[in-house]
C-alpha cells in the first residue's frame, strides 16, 4: 500500500516537473545551449539581477529536483545503498532528458548548470530522506514490484 501511495506522488510531481520545465514558458531560439559551467553560474551571482531572480534561477533547479530524491527510492523498491546510486542515476537521466528536449524542440536552453544545479537537488533530496528512513524504519516498509501484495 506504501509503494502505490509512492507511485502516486511520484507521478503527479514528474507531472509538474514537466510542466514547470517544459511547458511553462515561451519558446526560445531553436538549439541555445550553454556548456561552460562556473562563467555561468558566477555571473548569475555578479550580475545586477534582483536577488530574487538569483535564488529562483539556481535555487529553483536545486528545491526542483529534490522532491526526485525523496521518491525515487521508494517507486523502485526498498531503500537500500543500491537504491541512492539508482536515484542519483535516474535523476541525471531525467534532468539529461528535460535539458535535451528543450534543447531539441526549443522550448528552453540547454543549460549544463541546470543539470549540475538539478543533479544537487536530487543528492539533497536523498540526504533529507535519511534520517526518515532510519527513524521510521521505512526500509522495511517499502516492497518491491515483485512482493507487492496489495
Amino acid at each position: 500500500m506504501l509503494r502505490k501511495i509512492f507511485l502516486m506522488l511520484f507521478a503527479v510531481y514528474i507531472c509538474l516537473l514537466l510542466y514547470v520545465t517544459l511547458f511553462s514558458h515561451p519558446p526560445y531560439g531553436y538549439g541555445m545551449y550553454t556548456i561552460k559551467w562556473n562563467p555561468t553560474i558566477l555571473a548569475i551571482f555578479t550580475s545586477d539581477e534582483p536577488l530574487a531572480f538569483k535564488l529562483r534561477n539556481v535555487g529553483g533547479n536545486v528545491l526542483l529536483f529534490m522532491p526526485f530524491g525523496w521518491l525515487f527510492p521508494f517507486v523502485w523498491g526498498r531503500f537500500h545503498k543500491t537504491s541512492v546510486l539508482l536515484t542519483i542515476a535516474a535523476g541525471l537521466s531525467a534532468s539529461l532528458a528535460i535539458e535535451a528536449t528543450q534543447l531539441v524542440t526549443s522550448i528552453g536552453i540547454f543549460d549544463i548548470d541546470d543539470v549540475i544545479l538539478n543533479l544537487l537537488g536530487v543528492v539533497l533530496g536523498l540526504l533529507c530522506l535519511l534520517p526518515f528512513v532510519r527513524i521510521f524504519g521505512l526500509r522495511q516498509e517499502t516492497k518491491s514490484v515483485s512482493g507487492d501484495q496489495s
